[in-house]
Order: C-alpha cells, then sequence, then structure tokens
C-alpha cells in the first residue's frame, strides 16, 4: 500500500508540475480540497479516496487509471518511464540503478521544461527560436564560451542557417 502512496504522490507531482507549476495550493483549490488533504497526498501519506479521484483527474486533465496506475499516457505531458526512449530522449536509468534524487530532480525539470517548451510552440511558432536561442546563450554563458558574433540580416540572407553551439561557431 505504501508503494502505492508513492507512486500516486509521483504522478500527482508531475501533473501538478505540468499544470500548475508545482503550485499545489492551487491545484488543492481547484480541486476543492484542504491544503493539508492535498500534502497528505503529495507527501504519499495517504491515497485520495473514490469521492476526490473524478475531480482530481478533471482537474489535472488526466486519467483516474492513470493517476492509480499508471497505465496509460496523458496527452499533455509524458511520464519518464524505463521503456524504451526514441533516440532525442535522455538516457534513463537502468531499471536496477536507483537513481539519485538529483537525477530524479533533473528528469522532472527536464520533462517539465519539454512539455513547456511544446505548449509555448504550439501556440506561439515564432517562439521557437527566441527559446533557442536563449538556450544557446545560456549554455554558452553555462560552459564559458564567448558569445559568437551576430550576423546580420544581410549575411544570413544568402547562406544556410547555422547554429552557433561552439567557441568558432561551429554546430548544426
Amino acid at each position: 500500500m505504501d508503494d502505492l502512496k508513492q507512486q500516486v504522490s509521483r504522478r500527482l507531482k508531475l501533473a501538478i508540475s505540468n499544470k500548475y507549476k508545482g503550485k499545489w495550493t492551487v491545484f488543492a483549490r481547484d480541486a476543492r480540497v484542504s491544503d493539508g488533504t492535498a500534502k497528505r497526498w503529495l507527501d504519499g501519506l495517504s491515497l485520495p479516496g473514490s469521492e476526490h479521484l473524478t475531480s482530481i483527474s478533471s482537474v489535472l486533465g488526466v486519467s483516474t487509471d492513470w493517476l492509480l496506475k499508471g497505465s496509460e499516457p496523458c496527452d499533455s505531458f509524458s511520464e519518464p518511464s524505463l521503456q524504451a526512449s526514441p533516440p532525442s530522449a535522455p538516457i534513463q536509468p537502468l531499471a536496477h540503478h536507483e537513481a539519485s534524487s538529483e537525477e530524479r530532480e533533473l528528469e522532472l525539470f527536464i520533462t517539465e521544461m519539454e512539455a513547456w517548451m511544446r505548449r509555448t510552440v504550439m501556440r506561439r511558432p515564432e517562439a521557437l527560436e527566441q527559446i533557442s536561442s536563449g538556450v544557446r546563450r545560456l549554455i554558452n554563458e553555462v560552459e564559458g564560451v564567448s558569445e559568437p558574433t551576430p550576423v546580420t540580416e544581410e549575411q544570413n540572407k544568402d547562406s544556410p542557417r547555422k547554429v552557433a553551439w561552439g567557441p568558432n561557431g561551429e554546430g548544426g
């Protein structure tokens, strides 16, 4: 039973993170439960009763089967799993390897960012360039790489598009 509580807790946290950016008190209000009740679910101390499952799944946009069993994929986001991943997905820890809290936190962050980017770009396709350039700048900053010299519109017009990832602008 404790294992089920932890699994439901993990799925609730993932869904709340996706829909409410982790603001579980807002979720509690929308689900019409007390903060204490929601906190007990999120801490894995208790399971939502049948009277709450329907409202929780409706508020979060997930099925009750997914909340309880993780059996159905959610339309709005995907749960990290140990199943086969597409080649672009990050490598998942092996089943026998207990992921550290940092690994779990990183996986949750990546899942949240992927869901956010998909929602944002679906609503505003032009945002992809802004997101990409911001991520490139951040990567360069973290790796201590100086920013490449910007290419003017005139220079860019006749040449194929290059993405500057390395210190000398080499990359995609």
